[in-house]
């Protein structure tokens, strides 16, 4: 990459190099001697200075528009609410084989004494354990109720009876788990709010029952939790049932996530929580360590690479097109100071230059922006699978991109411009 990458650059010098040295190559020495004919350049030269420095900035527009549209897709991702409260959770994943632990009770069992373990350690406010942690993926399966017995999707996790209060997920209506929910007890299930307005939009989902798929037993509704993203802040939430890890027969899937809430950092207590695991199990790996907060920024990694990556380039191409109008204005500029120096001698005011100097180099800056604005709104339709709540055609970011490069292209353009009304007349038409 760094061979390509260096060749490229190196054909792009010699390209760009050669049609100047060409053009220099045919000025014939009378015509050049004249001083007459060193006072401004050709129409031809100008005209080709103008469609550069109109390309330059159409770019820019184009590079800049897309990175906004993205930025402002990942502050739309990261302001999702979560469902969630991930401050001060650490999770992990304990994944038990299957011939130490064979079946759902021995796995239980493992996690239960984990639980009074961790719990009695200093700075462990709440403990729970499941399944699959939020933002680390989930099991999905069919549920039925007597009122519908037809089947319909729904994600499903079983958790322990502080797994609410450890992450922070509000029980809205009813209970959440407890240590009386256990197997033997009747069978009981909580279920996210989006289920219960769906099943029952003009009920008490309490007391309700509820059945995965094709399972013999229907399990009573206790209490209604608020929605979580389960899988990802730009996946809709889907409609959630919630079993107690204790009931084993309800779910054929393995406990593995094991959360800790702290009352400070969380990563303080990483190493005894592993001490703990391995004073249960010696030969017991524990893996996937990292806070909540950590899992959350990590589920938007992607959409921030992009973001920050087009950025880059829109900012290069901002430069890039910020140092070419500044250099073809200011030549621009040094090649009309013979006539710069005639005007202001037959009486133009300082202003007046300044205005006119402003003015030839705002055309081709207009250019670049209509050509730019039409071009990033053909070219942002290819990222419309990237955008999350933000239209490929958001009028606010090209708007704001927009004035933003017309600022920086004009801002570069007064530069030179202040320069041409210093003229000296008497100096500029000395060599005339």
């Amino acid at each position: 990459m760094l061979g390509f990458t260096g060749l490229l650059a190196s054909l792009t010098v010699f390209l760009f190099g050669v049609l100047p040295a060409w053009q220099a190559s045919g000025i014939l020495p009378n015509a050049a001697l004249k001083s007459g004919e060193r006072s401004t350049g050709s129409r031809a030269v100008m005209r080709w200075r103008s469609v550069l420095m109109a390309a330059e900035v159409a770019l820019a527009m184009m590079l800049l528009a897309g990175g906004g549209l993205l930025w402002k897709s990942f502050l739309r991702v990261t302001h999702v609410e979560l469902g969630f409260q991930p401050d001060r959770v650490l999770i992990m994943r304990v994944n038990l084989p299957d011939l130490r632990y064979p079946d759902g009770a021995h796995r239980l069992a493992f996690f239960q004494d984990l639980d009074q373990r961790v719990s009695r350690l200093p700075g462990v406010q709440s403990v729970g354990f499941t399944f699959c942690g939020p933002m680390r993926g989930g099991w999905g399966s069919d549920y039925q109720t007597p009122e519908d017995p037809h089947g319909r999707k729904a994600d499903f996790e079983p958790v322990s009876p502080r797994y609410f209060e450890t992450l922070g997920i509000p029980v809205l209506e009813g209970r959440a788990f407890t240590a009386a929910d256990k197997e033997g007890a009747s069978l009981v299930a909580i279920v996210n709010q989006l289920l219960a307005r769906k099943l029952f939009p003009n009920g008490d989902a309490i007391g309700h029952r509820i059945r995965r798929g094709d399972a013999r037993d229907l399990e009573t509704i206790v209490g209604v939790v608020g929605e979580v993203h389960l899988q990802s802040q730009t996946e809709p939430v889907h409609p959630q049932v919630f079993f107690p890890a204790a009931q084993t027969s309800l779910y054929p899937i393995p406990l593995a996530d094991f959360a800790v809430r702290t009352a400070g950092a969380p990563l303080a207590i990483e190493r005894e929580v592993q001490r703990q695991v391995w004073a249960i199990d010696k030969d017991q790996p524990v893996t996937r360590v990292a806070t909540l907060q950590e899992v959350v920024s990590a589920s938007v990694a992607q959409r921030r690479f992009q973001a920050v990556l087009l950025l880059l380039f829109a900012g290069v191409a901002l430069a890039l097109a910020v140092i070419g109008v500044y250099g073809v204005v200011s030549y621009a500029v040094a090649e009309r100071t013979p006539e710069i120096g005639l005007r202001l001698a037959l009486g133009a005011q300082r202003q007046d230059i300044l205005g006119l100097t402003m003015a030839r180099a705002s055309a081709p800056i207009l250019a670049g922006l209509t050509t730019g604005l039409a071009g990033a709104l053909a070219a942002s339709r290819l990222l419309s699978s990237l955008l999350f709540e933000v239209k490929p055609s958001d009028p606010i970011t090209f708007a704001l991109v927009a004035r933003l490069l017309a600022a920086v292209a004009l801002g570069a353009c007064l530069i030179p411009a202040r320069r041409a009304t210093r003229v000296d007349p008497m100096v500029a038409l000395r060599y005339e």
